[in-house]
């Protein structure tokens, strides 16, 4: 299945930008000139998918070995899933459209539980065996890691072998083992691999039974140390972001300050499995965000980490990240907030350019309940951060809350629902338009917590709680509420502990139609329910309480965590005790100490208070700046590019003009964004060999060859400019000034005896539609019933046959806003001729006058000479 084939599979696709692999700064290799090739899979969409920082990490680090070419796979969305299974195409790898069965390692980034059935259906997609024991040595190895390898054990029979920990390293290790054996057989690769510190090849355990009955690893013949990259420094971080064409969920670039957290929230996987913290110097942020800026053009810059805050230099850090990033009109954003005054200070202080959301996890209600869980915020810390972040500006916040902790009474739920209360009450003293969003979850225990033994409450207990949530708290408007959905808690907790035998469930599920999970409109309760009584399994077993003394099914893992450190907090959490943060006092002896040899405080920690005084910080605006030129640039969109939406194609504009580093002109307020116009959108899939797009600049700039090929350097695949040109900054708009557009749309593959009838169709339904815009305009419309004979002139209609196509060719002059769009005769020809293929140019668009007919050069012979050169 070549490109061109795929092309226009994607055509028909719902967001086929999804699919394109041709993104700025996406990597493309000579297949012939590499000896591994690589697909890193992300198990969900391309909107959530791309925006992963792992992924995108481990992309960057294996290209830059020559011999190795990592592509990217994600989950096709339902509509392209079927079109693939219908017409018998195996699922193709983002940048080259080569079958994803033809590399020699297929890597799944694994963050949800709830993206597993969408694992299978990648494999299935790709025509690659679901169980590892029926794959040989003519598929691909199939690996996996990420953090819900904390416990691999429910994915054990699919996965050849998986990756515990970090991944930067043992990556490269990876490649270097799969070019040496290149051409041996899976089995001698499983073996070398087996080798690696961090792999773990489930084929090669030995399990056991359990009294409960849970299959599990013998944990006392296995044990797999996790993997730990011990600095984060400037050169295993990303070299080249990808820049997406589509709107992700989490948009901008992401620069990770710090990996690990010490604050020990008991129900957190991920404070656990990232231990111990290392942070970047800001020197270190500094430099990537500046060439991640320059080389991507994006416009927002967000510092995560599990605290950012707690980085022991985020004043410094900041201090020099917005002289940086204020005069790029770039918006820094701090995901994860403090429940304290100082991470409010900081988020103020990087509201220059953007204003973004404050968002708050208290998790629990009260504040019984939240020293239970290690969060030692008070309910007047809480109000006290209302207080501040509504008095310094911000319109809304945001509350995360947790339902259904161990030891949560009725009486935990009301304060939660009074706390709640107070914090609007509070709010709506300082402004009247306070608003609180408020995020409702329900809590799954984890493995490798202190509560990975605890109970998970039932879907109907879920539903009871946001219930009585709702019914207190519906009557304030101010109060928007979102609950998680119970099903997918459920299955969730169903999988995150569980052993074996859930992959029958899992494999079941997916056979019944279970995929792209992790969204709540796409989850099929009842798939799994279904696939639990096939397989007589008990729910409220999987998701009770386990018994301390028993084996887990990750207990063969060596996490650098104690288990009698974790049963030692989970004893603090019954008696109401908390531990401070480490970093700020003694060690707690987890027991990651064992992995640095060394107490981890001190480890790539510098030796400053993480409490550091907030008012060193001065907070920055952007300088207003005047336009001061206004330039008509002379585009077009041609190959891939036309699968490109409007907005798709202006803000991939933004980052090239940016790239380019042209002083754009930006609107005022919180919410600024360049002045860039473009006159008449083409819809997807309509070639543009010329359109126009007026920019304003607060400089003056040389409109010459130079600033052209400057501008091209930067534009992505398929992105024409033609020309520049000043314009007066009072002239009419771009949309004012556009009088008419030329059109030509091409039918091909047409057999010799259908094109007489296919060209009378194609003549009857242009005039059809021609007389359904125009005749209504042409009679009131005044000043053209005046000018009728230069109407006439300029109206245009051209037919011709070239061998087995059809060729149209019309201007459609623009009259109160109003034209005859090619999209409108596409679709009644493909339902009349729905084999036929359309294709939709727009040649050219007329500004401030038409031409007469008579001196249009651009005949319909040129047409199919510049559409044959140029695409």
């Amino acid at each position: 299945m070549n490109k061109q084939k795929i092309e226009i599979l994607l055509e028909k696709a719902e967001k086929p930008s999804r699919y394109l692999g041709n993104e700025w700064n996406s990597i493309r290799k000579n297949k012939e000139d590499v000896t591994v090739r690589i697909a890193l899979a992300f198990p969900d969409l391309y909107e959530l998918g791309l925006g992963n920082l792992g992924l995108q990490i481990l992309y960057s680090k294996l290209n830059e070995l020559h011999y190795v070419w990592a592509e990217r796979v994600y989950a096709p969305a339902p509509d392209l899933a079927k079109t693939l299974i219908e017409k018998q195409i195996s699922l193709f790898l983002w940048e080259s459209k080569d079958p994803v069965k033809s590399v020699d390692l297929l890597g799944f980034t694994l963050q949800s539980e709830l993206t597993y059935t969408t694992v299978l259906n990648i494999l299935h997609l790709s025509q690659i065996p679901i169980f590892s024991e029926q794959r040989d040595d003519t598929h691909p190895l199939i690996c996996a890691g990420g953090p819900c390898c904390a416990n691999p054990e429910p994915l054990a029979p699919f996965i050849d072998f998986f990756v515990i920990g970090d991944g930067e390293d043992v990556a490269i290790e990876i490649a270097q083992i799969l070019k040496e054996l290149k051409g041996k057989s899976r089995i001698e690769k499983l073996s070398e691999l087996y080798k690696l510190e961090g792999v773990y090849i489930p084929s090669f355990a030995k399990t056991i039974t359990t009294p409960s009955g849970f299959t599990i690893p013998e944990p006392e013949k296995l044990k797999v140390k996790r993997r730990i990259v011990k600095k984060l420094t400037y050169s295993n971080y990303i070299n080249n972001y990808i820049v997406p064409y589509t709107q992700l969920v989490h948009e901008g670039i992401s620069i990770e300050v710090m990996r690990g957290c010490t604050r020990t929230c008991r129900f957190c996987l991920a404070g656990c499995f990232y231990r111990p913290v290392r942070e970047r110097t800001p020197d270190e942020v500094f430099n990537l965000t500046a060439e991640l800026l320059k080389k991507t053009g994006l416009e927002s810059v967000s510092l995560v980490s599990l605290s950012t805050c707690d980085h022991s230099q985020i004043n410094t850090m900041l201090k020099k990240l917005l002289q940086l990033t204020i005069p790029k009109m770039t918006s820094i954003s701090l995901p994860s907030l403090r429940l304290d005054a100082f991470s409010v200070n900081l988020a103020d202080m990087v509201t220059g350019v953007r204003r973004s959301g404050l968002t708050f996890a208290p998790e629990a209600g009260s504040e019984r309940l939240r020293k239970f869980i290690n969060k030692t915020v008070s309910n007047e810390n809480l109000l006290d951060i209302v207080r501040i972040a509504f008095s310094k500006g911000w319109t809304h916040i945001k509350l995360y809350f947790m339902i259904g902790l161990p030891t949560e009474t009725d009486e935990d739920i009301s304060e939660l629902i009074n706390l709640v209360k107070n914090c609007l009450a509070e709010a709506k003293k300082i402004r009247k338009d306070a608003k609180i969003h408020l995020g409702i979850s329900t809590f799954v225990p984890k493995p490798w917590t202190p509560f990975q033994w605890e109970r998970q409450i039932p879907i109907q207990e879920t539903k009871d709680k946001q219930l009585r949530i709702l019914s207190e708290l519906r009557k304030y408007k101010s109060i928007k509420i979102s609950f998680h959905s119970p099903e997918s808690s459920f299955i969730e907790g169903l999988i995150s502990r569980g052993d074996r035998t859930i992959a029958k469930l899992i494999y079941l599920s997916w056979q019944k139609g279970a995929y792209l999970e992790t969204s709540t409109d796409q989850i099929k309760l009842e798939h799994w329910l279904s696939a639990i009584d096939e397989l007589q399994l008990n729910p409220q077993i999987l998701l009770g309480e386990r018994k301390l003394e028993e084996p887990l099914p990750w207990d063969f893992i060596d996490m650098g965590l104690r288990k009698e450190w974790l049963m030692q907090e989970r004893e603090l959490a019954l008696k109401g005790i908390t531990t401070p943060d480490c970093r700020e006092g003694r060690c707690h002896q987890c027991g990651i100490q064992n992995y640095t040899k060394t107490p981890c405080i001190k480890w790539n920690s510098p030796d400053i208070n993480i409490h550091s005084n907030y008012t060193e910080i001065e907070k920055l605006t952007p300088i207003e700046k005047t336009p001061k030129q206004r330039l008509l640039l002379k585009i077009g969109k041609i190959g891939t590019a036309r699968l490109l939406s409007h907005l798709e194609f202006y803000h991939s504009w933004i980052r090239a003009l940016r790239r380019a580093e042209l002083p754009l002109a930006y609107t005022q307020g919180y919410h600024a964004h360049p002045k860039i116009s473009l006159a008449l959108p083409a819809p997807v899939g309509e070639i543009v060999l010329e359109e126009f797009m007026e920019i304003w600049l607060t400089q003056n700039v040389d409109t010459d060859n130079k600033l052209i090929e400057s501008i091209r350097k930067q534009l992505p695949e398929g992105f024409l400019l033609h020309s520049i040109e000043t314009i007066p900054l009072q002239a009419p708009s771009l949309m004012q000034r556009t009088k008419g557009l030329e059109y030509v749309i091409l039918l091909s593959n047409i057999p010799i005896e259908n094109q007489r009838q296919l060209q009378t169709d194609l003549e009857e339904t242009f005039e059809k539609q021609w007389d359904l815009v125009y005749t209504n305009i042409t009679t009131l419309n005044d000043t053209l019933i005046k000018n009728k004979d230069t109407f006439e002139k300029t109206t245009v209609f051209e037919i011709k046959t070239r061998e087995n196509s059809i060729y149209l060719r019309w201007v459609s002059p623009i009259i109160n806003n109003k034209f005859l769009k090619p999209s409108i005769l596409k679709e009644t020809l493909e339902k009349k001729h729905p084999e036929l293929n359309i294709t939709i140019i727009r040649t050219h668009t007329f500004i401030d006058h038409i031409p007469i007919f008579q001196s249009i050069l651009f005949s319909i012979e040129s047409v199919i000479c510049a559409i044959k050169h140029i695409t």
